[in-house]
């Protein structure tokens, strides 16, 4: 999908397809609010960092990683995302192997693990995020011993629409929400509310569509051990 494309399809639900009551700017910055709330409430835009791709790394005695650090890198190797929102998982190497670490939510990893002052060093075993959204970061415990590569399975924000030419990382079937979105907010500024609560029905419903579309039934092992 281009921007022009979500302009198109916002400008059909309002009955306005000469921006005659509704500007195409204000229908492009509703347009990529939508796609914000998007990727973030689906969560749908999913971002493998490594060392590959961003110079994802331990670094020795190291505890904080903030999501900020890599933004640059990130934008760098995946044209169209902006940055890290939240983390899935972690795996860190240990040599021949690549476990993921246990995670911790931030009360529990405070009171368990960082009430001890020892400088513990080893590899980690153990994660948890502090901070929400772009400004948070990630704990490791033990303090690394060495330096060595680690991997993030994170879901991102992408970078707003400004002409066809962008990229859109944000997948189908979460595209088919982004014009509700739009048509929300215009029918909000412009105080017709019945109609907007309208829309952003029908966007809860594209969202809970994309959910049940993307969430297909997979069969861990047809074989199970006996």
């Amino acid at each position: 999908m281009t921007l022009s494309d979500y302009v198109t399809q916002t400008q059909r639900l309002l009955h306005d397809p000469g921006a005659k009551y509704y500007p195409v700017a204000d229908l492009q910055a509703y347009v990529n609010e939508g796609r914000w709330q998007i990727a973030a409430e689906g969560q749908c835009v999913r971002v493998l960092l490594s060392q590959g791709s961003t110079g994802l790394v331990t670094i020795v005695s190291q505890e904080v990683y903030s999501f900020a650090t890599y933004s640059a890198a990130l934008a760098a190797a995946f044209p169209g995302v902006q940055s890290v929102l939240g983390v899935v998982s972690v795996a860190i190497s240990w040599g021949s192997m690549k476990p993921m670490l246990r995670n911790y939510v931030w009360s529990d990893f405070q009171a368990y693990l960082r009430s001890y002052s020892t400088g513990l060093q080893n590899y980690p075993t153990v994660f948890s995020q502090y901070g929400q959204g772009e400004g948070g970061s990630l704990y490791l415990w033990p303090l690394p011993s060495q330096s060595t590569s680690m991997e993030w399975d994170a879901y991102c924000t992408p970078i707003n629409l400004a002409a066809d030419s962008d990229p859109e990382v944000i997948p189908y079937p979460w595209t088919d929400a982004v014009q509700y979105y739009a048509a929300y907010k215009a029918y909000q500024n412009a105080q017709r509310y019945e109609d907007a609560d309208r829309m952003f029905a029908q966007y809860t419903m594209y969202m809970k569509r994309a959910r049940s579309m993307s969430d297909s039934p997979v069969v861990p092992d047809f074989y199970p051990a006996f």
